[in-house]
């Protein structure tokens, strides 16, 4: 897993009196513990998902086709950015500043049935045991140090185009409910009862 360090960061403002203050507060870096936490709890997830696309008219005939397929989270081949770990314990300020970008590597399998209605006769099998694969771009950013947001978007592949990459795009994307929760997961084990949206 290769990493791309980012050497910029966004300055914290704190309004405080007394000097003892800045004395006691603490920043530390945190970006590769997070990079680290995502890789261990992250890579391997796996959903699965079903769909179908009706062509039946109103009286009820024509074509179903329906599918299933799943996708997997294989690989996490690059991240960069930053994140801060900040607490002042004297003023109960206990928080994460961030923003980091992953690249993921997904794979997937799908096949397809399709039946004619009314009488639900198999007819043909549009597609079978295919493997679309491709990536997926992941964000966390902090929003002014009290809330955290996640963005996940995939991208599909060009090799099995349509339906079949389209099955298992919805798995992907199933997965993103899964990255924001590891985040989440990650942001509450340092004391921070902070909960992650999914952009």
């Amino acid at each position: 897993m290769s990493k791309r360090r980012s050497f910029f960061s966004i300055p914290l403002i704190i309004f405080f009196s007394g000097s003892a203050f800045a004395q006691q507060s603490t920043v530390v870096e945190i970006q590769g513990e997070i990079a680290n936490f995502i890789a261990r709890h992250f890579v391997g997830v796996e959903k699965s998902v079903s769909t179908k696309w009706d062509g039946r008219d109103r009286f009820g005939f024509g074509p179903v086709t329906r599918a299933d397929g799943w996708a997997k989270i294989d690989a996490m081949p690059s991240w960069n950015g930053f994140a801060q770990h900040v607490r002042v314990p004297e003023v109960y300020v206990n928080l994460i500043r961030t923003d980091m970008q992953f690249g993921f590597l997904y794979s997937g399998q799908t096949s397809a049935n399709k039946y004619v209605y009314p009488s639900g006769s198999f007819v043909d099998r549009p597609w079978e045991n295919l493997h679309p694969k491709g990536n997926i771009d992941a964000r966390i950013y902090s929003n002014q140090g009290t809330g955290y947001s996640v963005e996940v978007k995939y991208k599909a592949d060009p090799d099995h185009p349509g339906r079949p990459s389209e099955v298992v795009g919805m798995a992907a994307q199933a997965i993103a409910e899964e990255f924001r929760a590891v985040v989440e997961r990650y942001i509450q084990s340092k004391g921070i009862p902070a909960k992650v949206i999914l952009k």
